[in-house]
């Protein structure tokens, strides 16, 4: 009978060792998991940041192309410019040269067309250097504004991206953490079956031991009867 409780015991403390070790390899693993799935994020950010870095810095390289392209327009305008009125001031002071000549002649009639004429071409001058400069005002603004919409739609891009690799990352930390909740109720359930299952075996040995211990003393009353 000992020899049985013995065993029983042995087979009881074997299995709970078993459940041990099984519960300790489910929580290693976990933790092997949790710290794979800390150390890919770790990357993934690291390559985000990488290519947030690769693009912003395309992106300013871009911006200063743009400038520097809008600032070559703007040297060739001004140099347009100037060559354009420079050849204005020549036409002009042919002109006023002509007129002059004119007014030293007798022809009233023809001076005062020639100042009409010239009075004509200044205005017509002066609205045209306002049309440009409005033009060129009106090209800067349009390049500037898209500028800064091509930079915000990139920015908000790049904070989405952020976003889904963050939301990404939040869901596998819930799920690794859901894991480990479950494991630890199923080895919590695992314990407790394994606690009323020990405790029904030693119920079960102790009414045997009860039992044979009534036979042999019945027995002991009938040899001595």
């Amino acid at each position: 009978m000992r020899a049985r409780q013995a065993e029983s015991a042995a087979k009881a403390r074997a299995h709970e060792l078993k459940v041990r070790a099984a519960a300790i390899a489910a929580r290693e693993k976990l933790r092997e998991e949790q710290k794979a799935m800390a150390e890919h994020y770790e990357q993934e950010q690291a390559r985000l940041t990488t290519l947030h870095e690769a693009a912003a810095k395309k992106r300013r390289a871009e911006i200063r192309a743009e400038d520097e392209r809008r600032k070559e327009l703007d040297r060739q305008r001004e140099i347009d410019k100037r060559a354009h009125m420079k050849a204005l001031r020549e036409k002009q002071r042919a002109r006023e040269a002509a007129w002059a000549a004119r007014m030293e002649s007798e022809d009233g009639e023809r001076t005062t067309g020639m100042a009409v004429e010239i009075r004509e071409f200044q205005k017509r001058m002066d609205s045209a250097r306002r049309a440009d400069s409005a033009r060129r005002r009106d090209a800067q603004r349009r390049e500037r504004r898209e500028a800064r919409e091509k930079e915000a739609e990139y920015r908000e891009h790049l904070q989405r991206i952020a976003d889904e690799q963050a939301e990404k990352a939040a869901q596998r930390l819930k799920e690794i953490r859901a894991a480990q909740k479950k494991a630890a109720r199923d080895a919590a359930k695992k314990q407790a079956e394994r606690v009323e299952r020990l405790k029904l075996e030693e119920e079960a040995a102790r009414s045997k031991d009860e039992e044979m211990k009534t036979r042999i003393a019945a027995r002991k009353g009938m040899l001595v009867a």
